[in-house]
Formats: C-alpha cells, sequence, structure tokens
C-alpha cells in the first residue's frame, strides 16, 4: 500500500513537472521578432497645456498568438509619460530615470496574429525633435527575467508640420528643409573663403582662370604643389609639422621644413610681436604663403585659413597631380570670443576614439579652442581607473538589469542588449 502510494506521489509531480514544463513552452513559442510597434503622434500641443500625445500600438506580424501575461516591454522616454486610457490594455510605469516598463493590464487579451492594441499616452512636454519620442524597446518573459530581446521592428508615424509659440513642431526633417529653400542662391565666387569670417579679408587682385592665373604679375595665384618647401621659426616647429603632414596627405610627397626664411615657393611661418594671442596674419601671392602670428595658437589658425582655401575635392584623392591655384589675398584676423567651446557628451551617448579624433579635427577648423568632453554621469562613466576597474566594467555597459550590478539599466535608447553602449 505504501509503495503504490508513493509511486501516485511519483507520478502526480512528473505530471506537474510535464504540465508545468508545456505552459512554459506555449508561453515563450511566440516568436519576438513578430513585434511590430507603431509610435502615431495625435497631438502635439493638448488642450493648450504644452503636452503631448500619442497612440502605441502593438502589432502581431508572427505565427502564434501573443500571450496574455507573462511578458514586459522596457523603453526610454526623457519625458515623463503615462496612459490616459480608461479600461487600458497596458500598463506603464516609470522605474527609473528615463526607463520604463510596459506589460499588459487585466484587459489585455491574447494577441493572435495580424492583429493589433493601442493605448493612448500623454507626454508632459512637445514633441519637438524626433528624439521626444520614446525609443529603445525590448522585451523581456517573465521566465527568463535577465535576457533582453531588442524590438527592431518600429515605426513612428509624425504629425504635420506646425508652429507653436514660434516653435516648430514634429517632422524635423521637413521643417529644416523649408527653411533652407528660401535660402536664395548665390554664385560660387560670392561664397567666403574663410569660415568662420575672418576679421578682414581683401583680395589681392582680379579673378583669374584656375591654374594659369591670367591677369597682371601681382594679380596671379600662388600655385601649390608637392614642390613647395616650408619655412618656419623655430617657436612654430610644432605647427609646421603638422603642416606637412596635412601637405603630405594632399600632395603625396613629404614636405622639407626649413628654419632659413626662403622667399620663393614657400609657406612661411613668422613671428609678429603685437598681434592678439590668437591672431595672425596671412598673406597669399605668386611666390608663397606667408603666415605671421605672435603665438604657436595664431599661426595654427593661420593654417586652418590657408587649409579652408583649398577646394575640398583635393582631399578626396591620395594626392594632387596637378598645381592647386591659391588666390591672391591679405587676411588679417583674431578671434571675437576667447572662449570658443564644445561640448561632448560620451557619458549619456558614447562616441568611439575615431569620432572623437574627428570632432576635434573639426573643431580646429571651426577655430573652437576648448573641449568639453563629459565622460562621466548617472548614465554612465567612460573613464579607465586601473585601481578602480569596475567604475567601467560596470559603468560603461548598458542593458538590461534587475539590480544594476552587472552594468548600467537601458538609457538614452541603447536597448537591453549590452552591445549598446
Amino acid at each position: 500500500m505504501a509503495s503504490t502510494k508513493k509511486s501516485f506521489i511519483i507520478f502526480f509531480i512528473l505530471i506537474m513537472a510535464v504540465t508545468v514544463n508545456i505552459k512554459a513552452q506555449q508561453k515563450n513559442s511566440f516568436d519576438p521578432k513578430g513585434l511590430k510597434l507603431t509610435i502615431t503622434e495625435v497631438d502635439n500641443n493638448y488642450q493648450n497645456k504644452g503636452q503631448a500625445i500619442i497612440k502605441l500600438a502593438i502589432t502581431n506580424t508572427a505565427k502564434q498568438a501573443l500571450p496574455a501575461t507573462g511578458w514586459n516591454i522596457f523603453f526610454n522616454s526623457k519625458n515623463n509619460l503615462q496612459t490616459i486610457d480608461k479600461e487600458p490594455v497596458f500598463t506603464i510605469q516609470q522605474l527609473t530615470g528615463n526607463l520604463f516598463q510596459l506589460k499588459p493590464a487585466q484587459a489585455f487579451k491574447p494577441l493572435s496574429p495580424n492583429e493589433t492594441d493601442t493605448v493612448r499616452v500623454i507626454l508632459d512636454a512637445l514633441l519637438i525633435n524626433k528624439n521626444d519620442q520614446p525609443e529603445g524597446f525590448y522585451l523581456v518573459w517573465d521566465d527568463a527575467p535577465t535576457k533582453a530581446i531588442n524590438i527592431k521592428n518600429i515605426v513612428t508615424v509624425l504629425l504635420p508640420i506646425q508652429p507653436i509659440n514660434g516653435s516648430i513642431i514634429s517632422d524635423f526633417a521637413t521643417g529644416a528643409y523649408n527653411r533652407y529653400a528660401a535660402i536664395e542662391k548665390i554664385l560660387a565666387e560670392n561664397v567666403q573663403k574663410i569660415f568662420p569670417t575672418p576679421a578682414s579679408f581683401k583680395n589681392s587682385g582680379k579673378a583669374h582662370a584656375p591654374l594659369t592665373g591670367v591677369g597682371n604679375a601681382a594679380d596671379k595665384p600662388f600655385l601649390l604643389s608637392s614642390t613647395v618647401q616650408i619655412s618656419a621659426d623655430a617657436v612654430f616647429n610644432n605647427e609646421a609639422n603638422l603642416l606637412g603632414d596635412d601637405l603630405f596627405t594632399l600632395l603625396g610627397k613629404k614636405i622639407n621644413v626649413v628654419a632659413t626664411p626662403l622667399t620663393n615657393n614657400t609657406i612661411n611661418l613668422i613671428k609678429k610681436d603685437g598681434l592678439p594671442a590668437e591672431g595672425y596674419e596671412l598673406n597669399v601671392s605668386a611666390d608663397g604663403v606667408a603666415i605671421a602670428a605672435a603665438t604657436p595658437a595664431g599661426i595654427f589658425y593661420g593654417i586652418q585659413s590657408l587649409k579652408s582655401l583649398l577646394p575640398a575635392e583635393a582631399w578626396k584623392t591620395s594626392k594632387v597631380k596637378k598645381p592647386i591655384a591659391l588666390q591672391s589675398m591679405v587676411v588679417i584676423d583674431s578671434p571675437r570670443f576667447g572662449y570658443r567651446g564644445f561640448l561632448l557628451d560620451v557619458a549619456r551617448n558614447f562616441q568611439t576614439k575615431k569620432e572623437v579624433l574627428r570632432v576635434l579635427d573639426l573643431m580646429a577648423m571651426y577655430k573652437l579652442n576648448s573641449f568639453h568632453f563629459h565622460l562621466t554621469d548617472d548614465e554612465g562613466w567612460r573613464l579607465q581607473i586601473d585601481g578602480l576597474p569596475e567604475l567601467t566594467e560596470i559603468g560603461a555597459r548598458r542593458g538590461h538589469s534587475l539590480d544594476e550590478k552587472e552594468h548600467m539599466p537601458a538609457a538614452y535608447g541603447s536597448g537591453g542588449v549590452t552591445d549598446s553602449l
């Protein structure tokens, strides 16, 4: 009798285990790739209160039904939001910072293939740009609470563009295009040759045909070729070598840098006391180029102006085979503002080393002199310190997290998978 009872208990346990396993398999047989999310803007100034209403629609494009329970969708939103339906099929909860959780409500039923359920959401701000929308959606099953599956099929439907309080609201690309389309076209020769616009710019002579230098002798251009030399005062050696590297990229030949001033086919970097700290004078004639400054910074900015005179197409080739004609001119320039800064926030939005170096090159081109490299914040720690490896091992990675012990939670649309920084 005891043996029979024991056998029954074992059989009952096995049946229960098989039943639970079957239910789990049924629940997770849904293919997450079949989830389609549509974000539709409904009202972009709700009741004139500076709020917006959007509609979140979940469509099942898979072959299996989406279960009524057992799953959650997480996403980021820089704006606070909440559902406004009386009996919503989904509920939304703010977890931390800009991380939100969407889950099926009691009214939600299994979503059959090709069916759609929606919920209306109110945001506490206007929709001005595309990143004002919720972003970074990912799915997590209850029976696999640490595994995130990014939702890739996301469609955004924007409202027609409209001005509110002087601001262009929604459809950012169309708004920008319409504004720029109103700009009148100007001839290429009337476009400023140096940017940012220098304090003084004077052409030495008349316009001339490229390369030929037709005109009076004083009006002829300087023909820049691989035979050019660089002459530099000793205090400008670093800038001279940097210019030489740029010309090597452009012309395909190493350029000689000498200390003795030359008078022909030369770029002379001259020290001239009395000029503003970051100011320079640039003189282009048929004999060559002269850049004068009191400091290395001034020479550097003069070189940037010289580079801006070169045609953009020339930098696209490995080396220029024909001389480049530089129009004769005299430029006198110095900055109007001592602080000319740019902020790059890699704590919130990580950028690669290659991109950071590109930004620095662009800053040099625009003659900016202060770089705010924002390395750390609540959403990420990017500065590696050998004695505190956990700062970057944990703080430099984002993804779905229950306790933030292995990495930071998803932020700014990074999604739930940790391969996004």
